[in-house]
């Protein structure tokens, strides 16, 4: 007699439920959902259209007379991709969507990128008329790059470093990286840097210290080539070498220059926002060399005020400036010995 309607909440089938037909659904299903209970086919067929048979809208507890089965959901591949930058654009492909009552349905996605480095989820959905939705993910994983920083100097029998970057988070840790050395500095004698293997087991970069030594030999400037090579879990970078120049005399220091405003970094200056004040940051490979500004080639429509606590800043009062472009100009020079 197939399944039977509990009516009475007994937790038993109600022997006094018939199914006349032998198709499976009890009698009193088949005459509240307005199927025929003499005819054994309807129980194949599919009164709402949803894409189920009465027969599994019964099994399932469903209503086999109204739309309440989501569309079928396809999703693209997993993609796999190396990063372009701080976001990487990708291609997701299509999803596609099919209900039995509606037919195709164009599916949305809640996020098309483009995507930062590491494991990305996205989510595909898909509705039909009646409100039923299905829902599918797919993984956009976007390989991060591994950089090393600059090119420098550094004075012979000092030490120095360079820093291993990752642009962002990898897919799963750990990272590996291979360094190759080369150049004209030979390693033990002038330099203690050597092949080696680097692994960032959770953090986005590595810094890699080195010591060269003062061999007091006047050997003129020599050159350290430090390049990466083989990643594991990420993908090379531009630069992905370093030259480092190792020099026995004195280095002329490096600059950058930082605009403040009230005290917090800006790109504009404006003449209602208080007191400025312009930087300027030493790098020196000496040091042991003390340095001084010169601010002379600075337009001179800037009028310097001078603080004995920092003589190296060129601070400013814009009050009374016009609206224009002004040039800042510092040659710093240091007290070492050719």
């Amino acid at each position: 007699a197939g399944p039977q309607l509990d009516t009475d909440g007994d937790g038993q089938g109600d022997l006094c439920d018939s199914d006349d037909d032998g198709d499976g659904m009890p009698d009193s299903f088949e005459d509240q959902n307005g199927l025929d209970s003499l005819d054994s086919t309807d129980a194949g067929s599919d009164a709402d259209s949803d894409g189920a048979s009465n027969l599994d809208e019964y099994l399932a507890g469903t209503d086999p007379t109204a739309d309440d089965y989501p569309p079928r959901l396809i999703v693209p591949e997993d993609i796999v991709v190396v990063s372009q930058g701080p976001l990487t654009p990708v291609d997701l492909g299509q999803a596609s969507a099919f209900d039995s009552k509606d037919g195709n349905i164009v599916p949305d996605v809640d996020n098309a990128g483009p995507f930062p480095p590491g494991r990305n989820e996205v989510t595909w959905s898909a509705s039909d008329e009646a409100g039923n939705t299905s829902t599918a993910s797919q993984k956009v994983d976007v390989i991060p790059l591994i950089t090393i920083s600059g090119d420098e100097v550094v004075v012979e029998g000092e030490d120095g470093a360079f820093t291993i970057t990752l642009n962002g988070a990898p897919i799963a840790y750990p990272v590996e990286v291979s360094l190759e050395v080369a150049g004209t500095a030979e390693s033990a004698s002038d330099h203690s840097m050597t092949n080696q293997t680097i692994v960032l087991e959770q953090d986005r970069e590595a810094i890699i210290s080195f010591s060269t030594v003062d061999d007091g030999v006047g050997e003129g400037p020599e050159v350290l080539r430090v390049s990466l090579d083989s990643p594991s879990g990420a993908a090379l970078g531009s630069p992905d070498e370093v030259s480092v120049t190792i020099a026995e005399l004195n280095v002329a220091p490096r600059l950058s220059l930082t605009i403040l405003q009230n005290g917090e970094p800006v790109p504009l200056i404006y003449t209602d926002q208080g007191e400025v004040t312009i930087r300027v940051s030493v790098d020196d490979a000496n040091p042991q060399d003390s340095h001084s500004t010169d601010w002379s080639a600075t337009d001179n429509r800037l009028s310097r005020s001078v603080d004995d606590n920092k003589p190296m800043d060129f601070v400013f009062d814009p009050t009374q400036l016009l609206e224009d472009v002004y040039q800042v100009a510092v040659t710093v020079s240091d007290d070492g010995m050719e």
